[in-house]
Formats: structure tokens, C-alpha cells, sequence
């Protein structure tokens, strides 16, 4: 097994995105989350949990800490 086969998990971040960002949104603005966050460059979500108190919190893999900085200023 190589490491581009190992799935993205709470503990491994995908190569190139070693900054873990917990952004905790309105589950009404998921699509528009996933439509602009998505797999870009810079960011990549790994995964989403269950909304709770009308929020739901997806994991996103930042390139960097400015990018999981602008992502929380933007999205909380």
C-alpha cells in the first residue's frame, strides 16, 4: 500500500494539506459550501458531521494556516 491509497481520515490529512480546519456551518449552506470549498488547490474536505444544534461541522485539509484562517473569518 502506497500512501496515496491510505483514504483521508480525522488523523491523516491527504498529501499537500497538512493544516486541518473544523468550520462549523448552516446545514442550509452545505451545497454552497461544497460548490466553492470543495477540491480546490488550496483546500480539500475530508468529511462532515451530523448536524447538531442547527450546525453542521465539515473537515477541511488547508494548504495552510492562512488558508484555515480565511476559511473560519469567512464561514463562522
Amino acid at each position: 500500500m502506497r500512501y496515496d491509497d491510505i483514504q483521508p481520515t480525522d488523523v491523516r490529512l491527504p498529501r499537500g494539506y497538512p493544516v486541518l480546519a473544523h468550520i462549523s456551518i448552516d446545514p442550509v449552506k452545505w451545497f454552497e459550501f461544497e460548490r466553492l470549498i470543495g477540491d480546490t488547490p488550496v483546500t480539500k474536505i475530508i468529511g462532515r458531521n451530523d448536524a447538531r444544534d442547527e450546525r453542521l461541522v465539515v473537515h477541511v485539509a488547508c494548504a495552510s494556516t492562512s488558508v484555515r484562517d480565511r476559511l473560519q473569518d469567512g464561514w463562522e
